[in-house]
Order: structure tokens, then sequence, then C-alpha cells
């Protein structure tokens, strides 16, 4: 029996295989595609929809339902970043992280979200597609032929405020200058900054510690980056985290330290 046989034998059979394997994935009524906001559209992302948010709501539902891995994964665009409600964000990298922490990742509660979001709920921002107050953040991206396709960049955990342990030290940015390395944390939800002169260890005391700042946010959605604004006597700090929407989110970049002396600017750092 030759190989060119057995090959073609095989084809043949996953071929006749494809129609079983599609009638056992359960039908989800929708709304119709018409319900979509129609802003998703050339004008907005740079494509034309052609029904494919449509496409991508239908598959993200049966994937969810059905558990279906391998469904899921071409609706990602790695790495997908898991916001938290305490601040705290994770990145999942690939295909195999994602299989291996689905459960903290589409949780029981957040699964159940997504499927009982109405079409009409699901909005199409300058920043990307938002379902319902912005659990899921989705990236438009234009085709070759103009036409528009969808992945999932972005989920955003809302969490019951009240469980959160307000007590607790919460690391909020760790990073390194040319002439120092950083830590800003927040104590009792205040932010408090640390930097330690190279080569000095971190076992060590700080050489400048600020114990009251203030935070702030810029940006909406999944583009949202913190700013935290710190003072010590004549001298002002202001540590600008990179926007994950930025260009300079491609670098290992993770955050800009402007240094004020009496009001003006007297020198800006790259904190990597």
């Amino acid at each position: 029996m030759s190989k060119s046989f057995i090959r073609s034998f095989i084809a043949r059979l996953l071929i006749s295989l494809i129609p079983a394997l599609t009638l056992t994935l359960p039908t989800i009524a929708l709304d119709s595609a018409d319900d979509f906001d129609q802003s998703c559209s050339y004008a907005e992302y740079g494509g034309e929809d052609q029904g494919a948010l449509a496409r991508f709501d239908d598959e993200l539902r049966q994937a969810l339902t059905t558990g279906h891995h391998l469904q899921l994964l071409p609706l990602i665009d790695f790495p997908l970043r898991l916001n938290f409600a305490n601040r705290g964000t994770i990145q999942i990298a690939d295909a195999q992280a994602l299989m291996s922490f689905y459960p903290m990742i589409f949780p029981a509660e957040l699964k159940a979200k997504i499927l009982n979001y109405k079409r009409a709920e699901i909005g199409c921002l300058p920043q990307g597609v938002m379902y319902g107050p912005g659990e899921l953040w989705l990236r438009p991206i234009a085709l070759e032929n103009n036409q528009l396709t969808y992945r999932l960049m972005a989920i955003n955990e809302v969490n019951d405020e009240s469980k959160l342990d307000s007590e607790a030290d919460e690391v909020k940015m760790i990073c390194e200058t040319s002439y120092h390395r950083i830590v800003i944390d927040e104590q009792q939800n205040t932010p408090r900054y640390r930097a330690w002169n190279k080569p000095r260890s971190l076992t060590l005391a700080p050489d400048l510690e600020i114990k009251q700042g203030l935070s702030d946010y810029e940006g909406t959605g999944p583009c949202t980056s913190s700013i935290w604004n710190f003072t010590s006597g004549s001298t002002s700090l202001q540590m600008s985290e990179i926007s994950p929407c930025s260009a300079e989110d491609s670098t290992r970049a993770r955050g800009n330290l402007e240094i004020f002396i009496q009001g003006k600017s007297a020198q800006t750092l790259i904190c990597y």
C-alpha cells in the first residue's frame, strides 16, 4: 500500500468527520448582528466589519459554553492582559499559558456575565470594543482586504471591594533607572516612594523614602495607566506608568520618572 494512498485515505476520513463534529456543538440563540453599534466601521477602526464582530461574539459564547479551548485560542490577542480590581496586572503570554490557567482567567462568575450580555451592551469606542462596563476589551484589526477581525486583548476583573484587605501593602511599581532602584507601594491606600542608590542592596534602608504621596490615573479602559506624585521639601517626583496602548509599551520600559525642583522640571529618567 503506497504512502500517497494512505495520506489520501486519512484526508478523506478527516473530511468525513467534520460534519459530525460540528453537529455536537450546541446552538446559542443571540440577537441579530444589526444590534451592534454601527460605529464599528471603517471610519472608526480602518476596516469594514461585514459581520466580524457578530461572528466573534458567537464564537466566544460558544467556546465559553462548551469549554472548548481550541475554539477560544484564535480569539485571543496574546499577551492577554488581566487587570484585577486592586490594580494588579498579569499577562498571559501564549496559548499554553491560557489553557493552564483557564479557570483563573475565566471564572464562573465572569463567564456568566459574558453569556448574559445582550449585543446592545457591547459598545464600540476608539480604544476598542467593550463588553458591558468593561469586563472585556477587544482589539479591532484591519486585514489586508480592509475587512475587520477582532481579538480579546484585556480582561478587567470586577471584585467586591469590600472583600479586599485595605490594610495590606500593595506593590504598585518596581523599576530601576541608571542610578536608582525604585519601589512604589501603598500602605492603607496611601502611596509610598522608596529609592536605593545603586549598587546598595534593597535589604538596607532606602536612600530616599517619601511615605505619603498621591495617585491618579490617565487614559480609559484597557489604556488606563497610573501616575504617582511625591513631594520632599522643594523636590517633587512624578512617576508615570507606561500606558499599555503606548508605542513605548513594546519596549521594556515600565515608567517615566520626572524630577521637579522648586516646581520646575529638572530631569526625566526612564525606569525599566
